[in-house]
């Protein structure tokens, strides 16, 4: 995985990496791409749609840009992480298990899976040696989670514990009931005010489709790295001009090499045109 060479957040996975070939023999590339990026933000008032300056959520350093799908961020901005997170992961639920297993093994963490039994979950022995925790969870009927006399309430407390409360819930609902009302309901009716503070963090999230859980699976591994190697929130000033005008000159001979552009196509390569032409007008200024 990547995280920012600044403040050490995390950026992205390597799984999500899209390899783009240079123009030019021996020509080396100043950025990544990625399909998709964690704790980045973009331009607050985007002139176009089309593409954008990205910046680190925590020590807001400009890191890249976004050009249509595409997440390009500057070598010199991001470096591979060294640290580590292991996940347990706990369900009464074959499928659900089985599906976060298949993701994990794309991932670059280390994952442990264990099915739960109903009669065993009031003295259940913990995985070992890990430092982030996922339970997922089927609604079907009555939903008595946590609390006094709740279903996972001991395991959850364990939980807590071992990973210093880097835990997420799943809830999976098939019907697509009102989060917001299901979470009140359950915090009040139910007598579960944990659920309502969980929910608040973060820490408790819905899924109603299983194709949804890798994006919420990739959501909690951004948080869990941060939660484990915390952000040191520091502002380095970093001219990020050249970098910047070589990207935009890589996709500007990208576009203009499109045999049949399309009305889009077209508009991008006027906008990179553009764009390239302003940042090199400034550069001279400067």
């Amino acid at each position: 995985m990547y995280i920012c060479s600044i403040c050490n957040c995390f950026i992205a996975n390597k799984s999500d990496e899209i390899y783009k070939c240079p123009l030019k023999i021996g020509e080396q590339l100043n950025f990544l791409t990625f399909k998709m990026v964690d704790n980045c933000k973009e331009d607050q008032f985007k002139k176009y749609d089309q593409f954008s300056h990205l910046y680190c959520k925590f020590c807001n350093q400009e890191i890249g840009m976004r050009i249509g799908k595409d997440f390009s961020i500057y070598k010199c901005q991001i470096q591979e992480a060294m640290g580590s997170i292991n996940i347990g992961v706990y369900s009464l639920k074959q499928e659900l298990l089985f599906k976060i297993s298949q993701i994990l093994e794309n991932s670059c963490y280390k994952c442990s899976v264990q099915p739960l039994l109903k009669k065993e979950l009031s003295n259940i022995q913990i995985i070992p040696n890990v430092n982030a925790a996922i339970i997922i969870h089927q609604i079907e009927s009555r939903v008595l989670l946590l609390g006094k006399n709740g279903l996972y309430n001991d395991l959850a407390e364990k939980l807590w514990k071992q990973t210093c409360g880097n835990v997420l819930l799943i809830l999976y609902d098939k019907d697509e009931n009102n989060q917001e009302e299901l979470v009140h309901n359950l915090a009040t009716q139910g007598e579960q005010p944990q659920l309502a503070e969980l929910f608040q963090s973060q820490n408790l999230v819905f899924l109603t489709e299983i194709l949804n859980l890798d994006l919420i699976l990739q959501k909690y591994f951004a948080k869990s790295y941060n939660q484990m190697y915390p952000v040191e929130i520091v502002k380095k000033e970093e001219d990020v001009s050249n970098e910047k005008c070589l990207l935009l000159t890589y996709y500007y001979e990208r576009y203009k090499q499109i045999d049949h552009p399309t009305q889009d196509d077209k508009l991008m390569l006027s906008l990179l045109k553009k764009s390239r032409k302003q940042l090199q007008f400034e550069c001279k200024v400067q």
